[in-house]
């Protein structure tokens, strides 16, 4: 969708000028796309959703049409933008939904205040720590770039030159992603910049998780090669409140994959409950 659009605006949040798109009626529902997508990962979800929500999906910082200034890019840097974005758009604690990148993000902004959310969705990510598992999912996803040996903490030049010659369907979604067109050549410092969140994953500790009373549902695919349904199942029971979907045949895509009509009744599922519920407390 153009800016130009009914749906498209831009709201001033963190220091930047967040692109971000809006349809629907009702209850307030933010969506955080994963590290290459755009607003338009969602494309597939959105239209069922919007008959019940108004979604709100954003494109992160050094993506689509928000342009990052510049420097490295952390799970709690993107979660201070959203959480910038919210107040900048006055949103009366909406439901949260993040995807891969989105859901590190939504974890981080869920640790550091649950109560802006009436509740949170976690999908398809490295949810809770950098233990022997999850570095096994690293490894995968650094080789899925061509690169090989141990998970490296930055990248070099030489390391793009690889993942160039050897990864044409990432770079070439990724340079598509930004409608200027600078894609062709900012790729390779989109990739530096947010490497290290992805290789240097952020621990959250018992006590922390413990501390989300905030509905909260944790979905994860059970073909999914980098997220370990292990782990998915570990952040479902320290969190106290929280529901697991298990999306059967689903790999790490999500909203997607293959299954994305599935995954989208099963959240949506959850999400009416939730403002149902919040509805009854309050009547």
């Amino acid at each position: 969708m153009h800016p130009d659009a009914a749906s498209g605006h831009y709201a001033v949040a963190n220091g930047l000028n967040i692109y971000y798109e809006a349809n629907g009626d009702g209850h307030p529902l933010l969506l955080l796309c994963g590290g290459f997508g755009t607003h338009a990962a969602w494309d597939s979800q959105v239209p069922g959703w919007q008959e019940h929500f108004r979604v709100f999906a954003p494109d992160n910082r050094g993506l689509g049409r928000t342009v990052h200034p510049g420097g490295s890019i952390s799970y709690e840097l993107l979660a201070r933008d959203a959480l910038a974005l919210i107040e900048a758009l006055k949103l009366d604690r909406p439901l949260i939904c993040g995807f891969n990148d989105g859901a590190c993000t939504a974890l981080q902004m869920a640790i550091w205040a649950p109560e802006c959310a009436a509740a949170f969705v976690f999908m398809d990510a490295w949810l809770w720590n950098a233990k022997q598992e999850s570095q096994r999912g690293l490894l995968l996803m650094q080789e899925g770039f061509g690169l090989v040996g141990p998970v490296r903490e930055q990248l070099t030049d030489e390391d793009l030159e690889q993942i160039e010659r050897t990864n044409h369907m990432a770079i070439g979604i990724l340079k598509g992603g930004y409608p200027d067109g600078r894609g062709e050549t900012y790729w390779k410092t989109y990739l530096k910049e947010v490497w290290p969140a992805w290789s240097m994953l952020t621990e959250h500790g018992a006590d922390e998780l413990q501390r989300i009373t905030t509905p909260t549902l944790v979905v994860v695919g059970d073909r999914d090669p980098f997220q370990p349904l292990n782990e998915a199942v570990e952040l479902y029971r320290h969190l106290p409140n929280a529901e697991l979907a298990v999306i059967p045949g689903m790999d790490n895509g999500g909203p997607l994959s293959n299954r994305a009509d599935i995954l989208k009744q099963v959240v949506l599922h959850f999400l009416l409950r939730q403002v149902e519920s919040r509805i009854a407390s309050s009547a």
